[in-house]
């Protein structure tokens, strides 16, 4: 084998390689991309509006539907590992943000 050759599947990150993520890491990686922030920023915006309106059963459902499409959407869509490579990607995915137990 080609020592210069890169492993099937992986991505080189500045110095080291990343395979395809784990589905408990692109859970992670996924918190950080503009599409779910934008979802969770616009959920809460629409929801405190509802809320400010006398609306409390649309505000909830805004403030928990949005998000949970977001996430889906990300989830599905998004090319997380190449997220996983970005200055926030490598935070979330950092030992003090992994759970213990």
């Amino acid at each position: 084998m080609n020592p210069g050759a890169w492993l099937a599947g992986a991505v080189p990150v500045k110095g080291w390689m990343m395979t395809s993520m784990r589905p408990a890491d692109k859970a992670v990686v996924h918190q950080v991309h503009p599409a779910k922030i934008g979802a969770d920023l616009t959920a809460s915006v629409i929801s405190n509006a509802l809320l400010w309106n006398g609306r409390p059963k649309a505000a909830m459902a805004a403030r928990v539907l949005l998000p949970a499409a977001g996430s889906l959407a990300v989830l599905s869509l998004a090319d997380l590992d190449a997220l996983a490579t970005t200055w926030p990607g490598r935070y979330m995915l950092a030992p003090q943000h992994r759970q213990r137990g």
